[in-house]
């Protein structure tokens, strides 16, 4: 088995916790506790028997350094995405309607669905594993619907919204952006139907009933951002 440093050990143990990586970033733990709470854990990677101490300063030590690493990479990664949502130009489309159906149903219709849909409004197909994922115009529900048996549809989703995010190319280079939104809508417990990304546009899908908070709520953080780069750009 591989051997490990303590500081590498350290480093692996907080990969498995999400919520530390975030205080570690933010700058906003205590390091000696920290060190003491994944203490067993770092242990036990090292390959270390009870009657083998490790020290406690060094994996506070290994914390620290580790924390400034994230930093830097958090500030640079914060920078770019704050700038492509500065530059993204944001649509509300309404009355969208989510179907899931077996992949030989639609497969065994698929033309009749394309035909149905040439002219809609919104359309999009996502293939999963052994099923596919429509999301369409809530208008053309009672015609996909006749297509397929009631067996063959796994689940309907009425009353949905789509949020359509037309950034700049830079998106596609860029980790972070898609996580960001998500986590911004979590955050207020505005749950994501849906999301697709298509080369520069991400579109996510929430429930109509929410489709104005989660709008205004994107809308005032790309706000935000051209309002911090304005003033950047004028010191």
């Amino acid at each position: 088995m591989e051997k490990l440093s303590i500081a590498e050990a350290t480093r692996r143990v907080i990969w498995t916790r999400p919520s530390m990586i975030d205080a570690l970033k933010q700058n906003v733990i205590n390091y000696k506790a920290l060190a003491e709470n994944i203490y067993d854990d770092v242990k036990v990677l090292l390959q270390k028997k009870d009657s083998e101490p490790i020290s406690l300063d060094s994996i506070q030590t290994a914390l620290i350094r580790y924390a400034d690493d994230l930093k830097k990479e958090k500030d640079l990664l914060e920078e770019k995405i704050s700038k492509i949502l500065a530059k993204t130009v944001l649509e509300l489309k309404n009355d969208l309607v989510v179907f899931t159906i077996s992949e030989e149903a639609l497969l065994r219709c698929r033309e009749d669905v394309f035909n149905l849909v040439k002219n809609a409004r919104f359309f999009h197909l996502i293939q999963g594993n052994n099923t596919f994922t429509i999301i369409a115009d809530q208008s053309l529900e009672g015609r996909m619907l006749a297509l397929f048996t009631a067996k063959s549809v796994i689940q309907s989703i009425k009353n949905q919204s789509g949020i359509i995010l037309i950034s700049p190319e830079e998106i596609v280079e860029v980790p972070g952006v898609v996580s960001y939104l998500h986590g911004l809508l979590a955050y207020k417990n505005i749950n994501v139907t849906q999301s697709i990304s298509c080369y520069k546009d991400t579109i996510l899908i929430v429930n109509r009933a929410e489709a104005l908070d989660a709008y205004a709520l994107i809308e005032n953080q790309i706000l935000l951002f051209r309002k911090v780069i304005e003033n950047k750009d004028k010191c």
